[in-house]
């Protein structure tokens, strides 16, 4: 016969378990997070996987970003003269119709039939500022 004293408790062993669930869990939540942290990306390449062509010679503040995990995502800032940052927009899609808000910020949504070196899905928004310059922020995803 076995000392009742002598065996781990039902609680201990219910304890340990969540702690290894918990600690499993973080580690694959860190383990995403890296696998989908943005990288720096050729801007050429990200934009021609929006349907856009290279940035304007005039740009500033160029920055370009890829994250992938479950989908490709591009991003890509930059600065312009106004009236060339929404040139930019119109010559890249011609087809497609831009709308401003309030904040006389220019959004257009671009769709795309989706294949693995094109997205799905082109947002750029141009926002003007006082100085006659506007940041475009463009972003694109696909598979």
């Amino acid at each position: 016969m076995r000392d009742p004293d002598n065996r781990p408790s039902c609680t201990l062993i219910v304890v340990i378990a969540l702690a290894a669930v918990l600690l499993l869990s973080l580690l694959m939540s860190v383990a995403v997070m890296a696998a989908s942290s943005p990288s720096e990306a050729d801007c050429g390449e990200a934009l021609a996987y929006g349907a856009a062509g290279p940035p304007p010679a005039r740009a500033t503040d160029l920055r370009c970003e890829v994250g992938t995990w479950d989908m490709t995502t591009y991003d890509v800032t930059f600065r312009l003269p106004a009236d060339q940052a929404r040139s930019w927009v119109a010559d890249n899609y011609p087809d497609e119709e831009p709308w401003t808000d309030g904040d006389h910020v220019l959004h257009l949504e671009a769709g795309f039939e989706e294949t693995s070196d094109r997205a799905s899905t082109v947002r750029v928004e141009v926002t003007p500022h006082a100085d006659g310059t506007s940041t475009v922020t463009w972003r694109a995803m696909g598979i």
